[in-house]
């Protein structure tokens, strides 16, 4: 039913891995997750590599980094289920009903966005001005984001019918920057509807 894709670049998410495993797998789900390491240094591929020893795990190590638009592609061409979770490596989920609430608001057809909170602390390893405006712009409930669904689009936490991407996909001409707006975009020229939840 669902294929969790995750990109990662220069970063240990096994932690990530190992609880949506346990997540998916507590809710009796099909599933497959897919980490794609876009060229990352060799401390981290070896930190990784061990992903795929996982049950229902699969890992890609690229050899070079073709960057964040070309590997949520590659993630997709390389999913079997149809609906696609795609989060960012450095994401992790807030409760323990994540992966429970993204498959029931599952819809053909459709995008399922969640929101993010960022950890609070002195040891976030965040920039402050970062962390502050990522508290003050872009922490938003699911009804501040419904309220723009298009314009509150994230790509670092969603999840789409497989189909979609045959209308749409990432600008892969796009490096670091503005990829994930210009899908959002493409997403409401399209007419694809877009549902943020509480997740």
């Amino acid at each position: 039913m669902i294929s969790i894709l995750i990109p990662t670049y220069n970063f240990n998410c096994r932690p990530l891995v190992e609880e949506l495993r346990r997540q998916a797998t507590a809710g009796k789900y099909p599933f497959e997750i897919i980490v794609a390491d876009d060229g990352s240094t060799l401390p981290y591929r070896k930190i990784n590599a061990g992903i795929g020893e996982i049950d229902h795990c699969r890992y890609v190590q690229l050899q070079e980094n073709i960057g964040p638009a070309r590997i949520r592609n590659l993630l997709v061409s390389l999913a079997r289920y149809r609906f696609c979770l795609l989060m960012d490596a450095d994401t992790f989920p807030a409760g323990d009903s994540f992966i429970e609430k993204y498959a029931k608001s599952a819809q053909a057809g459709s995008v399922v966005c969640g929101g993010f909170i960022y950890k609070r602390g002195i040891n976030t390893g965040v920039c402050p001005l970062r962390l502050k405006y990522g508290i003050e712009v872009e922490e938003k409930d699911f009804n501040a984001r419904n309220n723009d669904p298009y314009g509150r689009f994230i790509s670092m936490c969603f999840l789409a019918d497989k189909e979609i991407f045959q209308k749409v996909s990432f600008n892969e001409k796009m490096h670091f920057g503005y990829e994930d707006a210009c899908f959002g975009m493409e997403l409401k020229e399209k007419h694809v509807p877009i549902i943020h939840i509480d997740n």
